[in-house]
């Protein structure tokens, strides 16, 4: 199922980049991002820090202007690619590789300070194990920083399905790109098919999580951003804790 999932990501790894190009020139959107991270981490020196399944890297490139220093891992080769041209434009030095977010066989435990990803964990064929293995990698005290969204969870009413045709053109019109619309096996994930956050705070406990908030993300859930991605799910923040005993 890796490779399935992978090469969906890698196929499409040029239009998700021109969504990121388009973020990094949107102040309003770098300077949110930049903060809601540093608050989440909750510490300003001295962290090192993984962005799990990164894509085209916008969310590494904004913890590297924090001066954490980063390593962004994504399955998907293209999405590494894409990441690699990103970094290169900014200037960063930014450990990057291609490997399975789920397993993260190159990590060591109690490496790290904290976990980052956006819009990744309901791609994950396996997030018990995701969950266990982040926490193992993280040391104590080190945080787990999930924005996401209940995507394709109940999708198939009316209204949704007029609404995704409304999103569809105002994101050819704002943003130049055609959004594909095809069936694919993402449908089958596991985080797909049950209610989120809640599933997500059940696994992240019975991995040794300390929950620390759970809150909607109004940022993405509103204006312009509500119209073209919101009928996918509404969006989340969770952020959670290794004890440190």
């Amino acid at each position: 199922m890796f490779n399935e999932v992978e090469k969906i990501w890698s196929d499409g790894s040029e239009d998700y980049d021109k969504v990121i190009q388009a973020q990094l020139k949107n102040k309003k959107d770098v300077d949110h991002w930049k903060e809601a991270l540093y608050l989440a981490l909750n510490r300003d020196e001295n962290l090192n820090v993984m962005d799990v399944g990164c894509g085209p890297g916008f969310f590494s490139i904004m913890l590297h202007r924090l001066g954490y220093k980063v390593t962004s891992v994504d399955g998907a080769e293209g999405m590494v690619e894409q990441a690699r041209n990103n970094f290169k434009a900014e200037g960063a030095n930014i450990n990057i590789y291609q490997g399975d977010v789920i397993k993260l066989e190159k990590e060591k435990e109690n490496s790290l300070d904290g976990i980052v990803s956006r819009d990744v964990v309901w791609t994950l064929y396996d997030p018990e194990t995701a969950f266990q293995r982040w926490y193992d990698i993280l040391k104590p005290g080190g945080r787990v920083v999930i924005f996401d969204a209940n995507y394709h969870y109940n999708q198939t009413s009316i209204g949704k399905t007029l609404w995704r045709y409304l999103a569809n053109f105002l994101i050819l019109i704002t943003e130049g790109r055609v959004r594909r619309e095809k069936k694919t096996m993402l449908n089958d994930l596991p985080f797909c098919k049950v209610k989120r956050p809640e599933k997500d705070i059940e696994l992240l406990k019975a991995a040794g999580f300390k929950i620390i908030s759970v809150k909607d993300d109004k940022y993405r859930d509103s204006g312009l951003a509500y119209l073209k991605y919101t009928w996918q799910g509404k969006h989340f923040e969770i952020i959670a804790e290794k004890p440190c005993n």
